[in-house]
């Protein structure tokens, strides 16, 4: 569950309920634009993803570089009270995500400070996410050992408090440099790892999670995956692009394919205009806020546009927002029915992903994934592939945090 979506006049179904995700975006100076002058210190009504955005200039949020927060006692305690308020939303344990949206590394006040955040907010803290620097690195523009000893420094640093379990990030940065950075990690004697899928499907990084795999288990010791946690974060959902009235569902198959848990998606990427006249698709910008409104049907795997919603057949009867709220075309576009598009995503899914990992503890899930009418065949032939040849019988997440 994503706490910053969520308000505490929400209702979800209990059993939904699992792994609670709060995810914060920091930023460097370069990389936010010119704004108005600051005036006051006010909390933001809507909590937002960038940290930053804690303060408000009228109606407008304005984006505080990293740098100035470490500083600033006064922006520390609204952004602290912020975090510490999602937090007292739902109930289950806490996973703190930092992301640090710059194109050179942090300083290291600024990065122990994104440290001591994950590790004062989190059961379990995780290092940090840096998607310009990972981006630069597979571009060949910066060299893979900086980020090494970026991740090792920030490694000894959160090891220097009262000992949590640390969780590493992993990048698809390619076979070699993905080598040495699961081995690194297994070094520290890390066993959980949070996947960044940077918005592609968990097919796509097959061979990234059974690299992990592998290497937990290359001296024998199966116990390793046993008593692991693999976290997916950034999953794409699907071809929201397409104008269609249903797409199938790609994200829920991640734990198929070994993986634990599966977080929100906090980034976005539209292909090109080449892209789209390639593919065939022509979108009004209308269009692509429709085709990017759908609903998670676990019935049969689709995701179908919230502008269709009358005609689903089978919308579930375990969900606590009834059908109606999607229903009253006048509203579609409302940020009322955006809010709720969103908790019934996370209750949806939620409720299938304990199912799923029901069945997958006793048996590969073919069976079951056939029954569904938007999985495709070579989908499920591929889960099946993956499991009898790379992942261990699946574990409760019970098994993992006690």
């Amino acid at each position: 569950m994503d706490n910053a979506e969520i308000k505490r006049t929400d209702n979800i179904a209990k059993a939904a309920i699992g792994l609670n995700e709060i995810y914060r975006v920091f930023e460097e100076p370069e990389l936010i634009p010119k704004q108005l002058p600051e005036t006051r210190h006010e909390k933001t009504q809507e909590p937002s993803n960038i940290a930053q955005n804690t303060l408000l200039i009228g109606k407008k949020p304005l984006r505080i570089p990293l740098s100035k927060l470490v500083d600033d006692a006064k922006r520390q305690e609204i952004f602290n009270n912020e975090i510490q308020n999602q937090i007292g939303k739902l109930s289950g344990s806490n996973i703190f995500f930092v992301e640090y949206r710059g194109r050179k590394y942090p300083k290291e006040i600024e990065r122990n400070f994104m440290l001591h955040t994950a590790h004062t907010f989190s059961d379990i803290p995780c290092l940090p996410i840096t998607p310009l620097i990972a981006s630069a690195i597979i571009a060949g523009k910066l060299p893979f050992d900086d980020y090494l000893s970026f991740i090792k420094g920030s490694m000894e640093w959160l090891k220097s408090y009262r000992k949590k379990p640390i969780m590493g990030i992993v990048v698809n940065f390619g076979y070699t440099k993905l080598e040495k950075l699961i081995k690194l990690y297994v070094d520290q004697g890390i066993n959980a790892f949070c996947i960044d899928f940077d918005c592609h499907t968990p097919i796509s990084h097959k061979s990234a999670i059974a690299q992990c795999y592998r290497i937990l288990d290359e001296d024998g010791k199966s116990d390793r995956t046993k008593n692991s946690l693999f976290y997916a974060i950034n999953v794409n959902q699907g071809r929201f692009i397409h104008n269609r009235t249903v797409v199938n569902a790609k994200d829920i198959l991640s734990f198929g394919f070994g993986l634990d848990a599966m977080g929100k998606r906090h980034r976005a990427k539209f292909p090109s205009k080449e892209t789209r006249e390639r593919l065939g698709i022509k979108w009004t910008p209308l269009d692509r806020k429709d085709n990017k409104a759908r609903l998670f049907i676990k019935t049969d795997y689709g995701y179908y546009k919230v502008q269709n919603a009358k005609d689903i057949k089978n919308y579930p009867h375990d969900s606590l927002i009834p059908l109606s709220t999607f229903t009253n075309s006048s509203q579609i576009h409302s940020s009322q029915v955006q809010h709720c598009e969103k908790i019934f995503n996370m209750e949806q899914l939620g409720l299938e992903a304990f199912t799923l990992r029901k069945i997958i503890e006793q048996e590969v899930p073919t069976k079951y994934l056939e029954r569904k009418a938007h999985v495709d065949p070579n989908d499920v032939k591929q889960i099946k592939d993956f499991r009898e040849s790379v992942v261990h019988p699946q574990k409760s997440l019970d098994e993992v945090f006690l």
